[in-house]
């Protein structure tokens, strides 16, 4: 057989393998899509039923609503595939979203037929943990959907969601307390509609909304509606859904008071909870805030009596904060400086590696609050020393390395530490605040004597990437090793490497300057060994 002939073989295989590959992804995973998500978000948002009494959205069944629950489970566990595999059954999908503008990757679960249930975007790698940016009307409430997605961006909050259609949709009304004039040309009041969000139960909106509060403790829910201000309305009204005093912990809407006035001294406020006897427009009958407030068991009906603080219901004057992009920013910049508490020292990488005969411990941070420093700790395992047949483990200090204090932004810490002869090292880190408080970070392992004993392709990094990217691998022995770049219809783009490699690991460049933003493949070839990884270039 020809060189030629085997080459095309080869090719063919490949080709045959990665469609394999993706087959294999798509059928249980979510979907990977690039592109402007805030865009993307905006068309969602034109393209949402607004007329009056249009009666485009319907109410999901109970088992449409469990069925929900479990996706939103899944996504905020890490299970996406699964969730995407649910979602189908409610004509709805989970796309793996990386967003050109931010750098970042989201989950978005939105609808693919005549399911206005709502759109839902989580951060898997969020700025603040426990923040979620919710928009109950976002057409109705002029603005508030695109400003309540500004505001999920800026401030890397974890989630956004957003209803599907106008608060007035429906013709059918909610059994839920309370009334408004908001869908009638007068100032006659009706109960609220089942298209509200804000005021139903039997909703996408409202499970949500339990799903977390039963996941995730402390959550901080932040909902952003629009008032026509009236002469004697202040420019914002806001409340966390009664008047009762927050606790001191969660008393954010005070805070936010003074931040949102720093980024206009021309905005007046009122407080529910300082300026008691305010009634208008407080959310009192809000069944999402009712259920973080404690009315867990019939929030439809009943009122909470308790005030946990973690409710935010901003009602805003249009011109100054709803308008534009300027008052959105106004908005997030002041939920920003209010928040500053929710900053976390996120530990977002810790790992080993064998360099020149030492073990190089690196991590990195993503956010930093009163971060005083790192304690590198390890516990070695020597064969030599056992007590009672079982062998002596013991944490020790082996360095400390200075913090950040205070930071937004990602930084990169490096320890090194010496072999001491053991065969396997484990190794955490004590995270310590200036206050004295401290935690400790997941344990990794590192064992010499497996040390390059492996055929592996790793995951590139960065990724996604704009335009270039590292990839590395490792090889068994002496071979022959071909590291090669496909599109996604399995169309050779480049051949990175293709000689013989000495057993080790190995790091090249992939410059992508010269090809369309999309998914690529990656593939690693030695004898009878085959490995596939992707990769995103968002440009």
């Amino acid at each position: 057989m020809s060189h030629k002939t085997d080459e095309k073989m080869r090719l063919s295989k490949t080709k045959l393998l990665i469609a394999i590959f993706i087959f294999t992804i798509s059928i249980s995973a979510q979907v990977p899509i690039s592109g402007d998500l805030r865009t993307h978000i905006n068309a969602i948002i034109s393209s949402m039923p607004d007329a009056v009494g249009g009666n485009e959205y319907q109410t999901p069944s109970q088992a449409n609503l469990i069925t929900w629950g479990n996706i939103i489970d899944d996504v905020i566990n890490g299970n996406y595939g699964d969730a995407h595999t649910k979602s189908l059954t409610i004509n709805y999908q989970l796309l793996e979203y990386s967003d050109s503008e931010s750098g970042s990757l989201f989950y978005v679960l939105e609808n693919t037929a005549a399911n206005y249930w709502g759109t839902f975007i989580f951060d898997p790698t969020p700025l603040r943990n426990r923040l979620f940016i919710q928009a109950p009307h976002p057409i109705k409430d002029f603005n508030t959907g695109k400003q309540a997605y500004h505001v999920f961006l800026q401030t890397g909050a974890k989630a956004f969601l957003m209803s599907g259609t106008s608060r007035c949709n429906s013709s059918t009304f909610s059994d839920c307390d309370g009334q408004t004039s908001i869908c009638l040309e007068s100032d006659a009041l009706e109960n609220y509609r089942i298209s509200d969000q804000a005021h139903v139960v039997e909703s996408t909106f409202q499970r949500t909304t339990e799903r977390f509060e039963a996941l995730i403790s402390d959550m901080i829910y932040v909902q952003l509606h629009g008032f026509t201000k009236g002469n004697s309305d202040p420019y914002v009204i806001m409340s966390n859904g009664n008047n009762t005093q927050p606790t001191l912990e969660f008393n954010y809407l005070e805070i936010l008071d003074d931040k949102l006035f720093f980024e206009d001294n021309s905005l007046t406020f009122k407080i529910a909870h300082v300026d008691i006897g305010w009634d208008r427009l407080t959310g009192t009958t809000n069944t999402q805030g009712r259920f973080i407030n404690g009315s867990i068991a019939t929030p439809c009906t009943t009122s909470a009596n308790i005030n946990s603080g973690r409710f935010l219901h901003l009602e805003q004057e249009k011109d100054k904060l709803r308008a534009d992009i300027n008052g959105w920013t106004k908005m997030a910049n002041a939920l920003e400086a209010t928040f500053l508490d929710l900053l976390p020292v996120e530990l977002i990488s810790f790992n080993a590696e064998l360099i020149d005969g030492k073990i190089r411990l690196a991590w990195e941070t993503a956010t930093e609050i009163n971060n005083f420093g790192f304690e590198i700790q390890r516990l070695s395992i020597i064969n030599n020393q056992k007590k009672d047949d079982k062998i002596i483990r013991q944490w020790e200090k082996i360095g400390f390395v200075n913090g950040h204090g205070n930071s937004n932004s990602p930084k990169k810490y490096i320890h090194f530490d010496e072999l001491t002869g053991n065969k396997k090292y484990s190794y955490r880190l004590k995270q310590i605040d200036f206050d004295g408080k401290y935690e400790y970070s997941e344990i990794i392992d590192f064992e010499t004597s497996q040390f390059l004993k492996g055929f592996e392709l790793y995951q590139n990094y960065p990724n996604p990437f704009n335009p270039t990217t590292s990839i590395k691998f490792r090889v068994l022995e002496n071979e022959f090793v071909s590291l090669k770049v496909f599109d996604i219809l399995g169309n050779e783009i480049i051949t990175l490497v293709n000689e013989t490699k000495e057993a080790g690991t190995f790091e090249v460049n992939f410059d992508g300057v010269d090809i369309p933003s999309g998914v690529y493949f990656y593939t690693l070839t030695s004898g009878n060994n085959f490995l596939v990884n992707k990769m995103s270039l968002i440009k």
